[in-house]
């Protein structure tokens, strides 16, 4: 079966992946740090353009669709 055997292992290694880049934030909250995002747009002190970040839109919403693509897979396979 396709989703057992190919796509689980996959997400499950996504998921490990996610849960090491994640960290505690001040408020308690988990985060996103380093990231990047062009939509954050700065100039740096060394008066070059950067989008250095932390808990980007973009990663939160891969975030939310890998958590909840395994958690969908894991009731269709009963894991």
């Amino acid at each position: 079966d396709f989703l057992a055997d190919k796509a689980y292992p996959l997400l499950e290694g996504c998921v490990s992946f996610l849960l090491d880049w994640l960290i505690e934030g001040r408020e308690g909250y988990l985060e996103t740090n380093p990231s990047t995002s062009p939509e954050h747009m700065f100039v740096a002190p060394d008066g070059k353009p950067a989008s250095v970040s932390y808990s980007t839109t973009m990663d939160m919403s891969i975030i939310k669709e890998v958590f909840t693509a395994i958690v969908s897979a894991a009731e269709v396979i009963n894991q």
